[in-house]
């Protein structure tokens, strides 16, 4: 490499990829079928960095301010992996008369090693070429890395039916994962399903034509969930600095920074689920209703159990907290062709909650108030319901300094009414002590993440057009828009539009702590100047929860709609075309929900809106062309 080349940052990978499938018929017992896959993938990745150091001027006196990096620099990095992955299994399936039955094993394995190193040195003022052993040695560092993991598993699977009327599964599976220490890898997960077709047997068909399907059923069954890290059975060493002896050389010190994990395992998932579907009416209507329960066992957490200070680390995890999900979950279809028309509605829904049924660590935390064991204990409640502490109004909002100086409640205990501004509110002493504080709190319980959410899916087609929508929302469940800078309230000079309706000076030049200053009243407290009651998130400002900063979250949401139009056969024909469909199509266009959360987008994950790109409305035309 010639040594006038400039800087780069090159890379190069090179994929190797391979996949085998076998199927056996057996000609020596009918139904038996055995089938095979692997594969395996072999990738390796290399990265060159030449990096050299050139003079950056300030525009505009064209002054040196300094150099982009203080040396030339040259690095190298290596990575390869591979993935090696096996399954076979063997069905057999068998039907006497009314009777049908399956029955399969199966076996699966997967393998993936992974390894890198990196390196990079210096030059000097001169810079020769752009390999490793190029540059000055004093200057070299390295570093690299590899990693094993390995899972298998076996399943096995048993059907059986009677004139499609009465359904059972049975089904078991024992899987392996290299995470855990041995005696602790492998767990055995089995379920069962049971399901009677009520609209098979003779007296629903004679007596209820109508009736397309009618079908009840019952699952109950075992999952395994990895967790917790890999190797962590093994103790582990961490370098704790230099020490010297009476040799006076140096020695590198190290200290045991964990108790080895021996005893975690898998955490078993127990999921119970009854359902009813039905479809009457030649499929017009249709629908199905599950009501479920999923317990979790075998959580990784911490021994309650006491250790001395001085024993210098914590206690290992171990399969020790529980929890559990429950809910219920609703479908219902409708189609129709009325003449050339025909459309398709599908509506979901879910209604969901989870909760902690029990936590290790609850059995020696100390309370010291009602308040706090109202606050912070979390077992057996459902989690989503997180408790929200608000100040109440005790009337209106202050009019002006008169009013403010002569409230008897003090709104700052650091510096009186000094923070206060016209157009707050004002806040319920409700302790009597003549401050507000956090003590004034009224506590409630505010969901966070929306326990029923919903969609709706319309679809409909007449003669060359097409239309499909769909819907989403959710409801019970709030949101937060406190008075700070992330929500658009002050740090930035460009406040949304939200906003405007806010107590603000007629003369926007004027000291806000002018006694003689004019107001305009609205319903937003005023801005804060900086370092005042915003920025100090001083007691009953900007900072804590009030009425107006809570506020309900449900919405409905237009997704996305496509509108589309398909050419005639008979013209795209003639110019060597099979098909032409002509598409309009957006997204979020529409946004059923509190004006207050117009600015915010209450599709947002979590209680508190803390910054976000607002939502976007996108439209898009374009054509699809088959040749």
């Amino acid at each position: 490499m010639s040594n006038d080349e400039n800087n780069y940052s090159r890379s190069s990978t090179n994929t190797f990829n391979n996949n085998l499938d076998i199927t056996y018929n057996a000609p020596f017992l009918s139904g038996l079928r055995i089938t095979a896959s692997g594969a395996f993938d072999h990738t390796n990745n290399q990265n060159n960095t030449l990096t050299k150091n050139f003079p950056m001027y300030n525009y505009w006196t064209n002054e040196l301010a300094g150099y982009n990096v203080d040396r030339n620099r040259y690095s190298e990095s290596w990575s390869k992996s591979i993935r090696l992955y096996g399954r076979t299994q063997a069905l057999y399936s068998k039907s006497i008369e009314s009777h049908n039955m399956t029955a399969m094993i199966g076996a699966e394995v997967t393998k993936n090693k992974g390894q890198n190193i990196s390196a990079r040195r210096d030059f000097g003022d001169f810079f020769t070429h752009a390999t490793i052993n190029s540059g000055d040695a004093s200057t070299a560092t390295n570093s690299g890395s590899r990693s094993d993991i390995a899972t298998a598993g076996y399943i096995g699977r048993v059907t059986y039916d009677y004139a499609g009327k009465y359904l059972i599964e049975l089904m078991g599976r024992y899987d392996g994962t290299y995470v855990y220490a041995p005696g602790k890898r492998w767990g055995f997960f089995p379920s069962y399903s049971l399901g009677y077709r009520i609209s098979e047997e003779k007296f629903i068909k004679d007596n209820l034509p109508w009736l397309n399907n009618l079908k009840l059923r019952w699952s109950d069954g075992y999952t395994g969930s990895v967790q917790g890290s890999a190797y962590a059975y093994l103790l582990a060493y961490s370098s704790s600095g230099n020490y010297v002896f009476n040799d006076g050389g140096q020695i590198q010190g190290f200290y045991n920074n964990s108790v080895a994990q021996t005893l975690l395992s898998w955490a078993d998932i127990r999921m119970m689920d009854f359902g009813v579907d039905w479809d009457f009416f030649r499929s017009k209507f249709g629908g199905s209703f599950d009501i479920f329960k999923r317990v979790t066992s075998g959580i990784s957490g911490k021994s309650s159990e006491s250790i001395p200070d001085f024993y210098g680390v914590s206690l290992p995890n171990m399969n020790l907290n529980e929890s559990e999900n429950v809910g219920l979950d609703v479908s219902l279809t409708h189609r129709n062709t009325i003449g050339k028309f025909n459309y398709n509605v599908v509506f979901s829904g879910t209604y969901a909650r989870y909760r902690t049924t029990y936590l290790e660590s609850e059995k020696t935390k100390v309370y010291t108030s009602s308040m706090n064991y109202y606050t912070g204990h979390t077992e057996g409640r459902w989690s989503d319901a997180r408790s929200l502490g608000t100040y109440k109004w005790s009337g209106g909002q202050f009019s002006g300094w008169e009013e403010i100086n002569a409230s008897p409640i003090c709104y700052d205990n650091r510096t009186a009414q000094q923070q206060m501004l016209p157009g707050m509110y004002k806040i319920d002493d409700r302790n009597g002590d003549g401050i507000i504080t956090s003590s004034d709190y009224y506590y409630t319980w505010s969901e966070s993440n929306p326990p029923l959410q919903m969609g709706l899916m319309i679809s409909a087609n007449w003669k060359n057009f097409d239309l499909s929508m769909n819907f989403t929302g959710a409801a019970l469940v709030n949101k937060q828009i406190m008075l700070s800078g992330p929500h658009g309230y002050g740090f930035f000079n460009n406040v949304n539009e939200l906003y405007l309706d806010r107590w603000h000076l007629a003369d926007g030049y004027t000291d806000p702590y002018d006694p003689t200053a004019e107001w305009i009243p609205g319903y937003w407290p005023a801005l804060a100047v900086s370092g005042s009651a915003f920025n100090s998130y001083s007691h009953a400002t900007y900072g804590s929860n009030q009425p107006y900063t809570v506020v309900n979250g449900s919405f409905i949401r237009l997704k996305g709609l496509n509108l589309g139009y398909s050419l005639p056969k008979n013209i795209v024909s003639k110019v060597g075309m099979s098909s032409a469909r002509i598409v309009l199509s957006g997204t979020n266009l529409l946004t059923v929900c509190n004006e207050l959360l117009k600015p915010y987008d209450p599709e947002g994950r979590g209680g508190e809106w803390i910054g976000g790109y607002p939502v976007i409305k996108n439209y898009t035309l374009g054509i699809n062309v088959n040749f």
